[in-house]
């Protein structure tokens, strides 16, 4: 349901400095360092900008656990969309904390090492949707929207510990889907080639079909076709 949310937000996200923000106490069990974000799952890479057609997100929470019933909780948090900050109904103060914010992740700490443990969580991707295919009927053609434009903050809770990150998405190559008209992959012909997202005359760009029979620009008078 998270993913369908986020899929219908869209726009400019507003700029700032991005932080994690502390809220955390010592204890056996808790966080060796602040959280952040990285395009991949061991995270290797420190990264809070992230672009429509940025494959993966994720959550990286390096721990320390020293007990055997110690939750982690993660919730994601959207902070401005459309230009604007994104609010919510006034709810009971004792759903205060997490008042607009998506719980994505709800499982028991796996036990850390003398290294500690990291914990990694995937930003929801959007929902897949499903065209039809003339090629093949019976057989859809199952496409990825882009991610939404947004600001928004990953919120970690690893016991009697919390701490937050957010993080941005802005607005990448794949960020605007072609309607229902524009050729599916592999039927891009000379027919319906005006039918494809449009080029620019000013950059001398023109309409073409790649190899693959999809929908790519290629420069005037050079018989060149670059896919998307």
């Amino acid at each position: 349901m998270f993913g369908v949310f986020v899929r219908r937000l869209a726009t400019v996200v507003g700029s700032g400095a991005l932080v994690a923000l502390p809220l955390s106490s010592c204890s056996t069990t808790g966080f060796r360092e602040a959280p952040y974000t990285s395009p991949e799952e061991s995270g290797a890479r420190h990264q809070n900008v992230f672009y429509t057609d940025t494959p993966a997100i994720y959550l990286i929470a390096k721990y320390a656990n020293g007990r055997q019933d110690a939750t982690a909780r993660v919730y994601v948090r959207p902070i401005i969309v459309g230009g604007q900050p994104v609010s919510f109904p006034k709810v009971n103060a004792g759903d205060r904390v997490h008042a607009g914010s998506f719980l994505i992740h709800d499982d028991v700490l796996p036990p850390a090492g003398a290294n500690g443990g990291t914990l990694a969580v995937k930003f929801p991707d959007p929902p897949t949707t499903e065209r039809f295919n003339p090629a093949d009927p019976n057989n859809p053609i199952t496409q990825t929207p882009p991610r939404t434009v947004g600001r928004f903050r990953f919120e970690v809770e690893l016991a009697d510990e919390r701490q937050s990150v957010e993080f941005v998405v802005l607005q990448g190559r794949n960020a605007v889907v072609g309607d229902d008209q524009t050729p599916l992959p592999g039927n891009c012909a000379e027919d319906n080639l005006s039918k494809c997202p449009p080029a620019d005359p000013i950059a001398h760009e023109v309409q073409c079909c790649t190899t693959a029979q999809t929908c790519g620009l290629g420069v005037d008078g050079t018989g060149l076709c670059y896919g998307d």
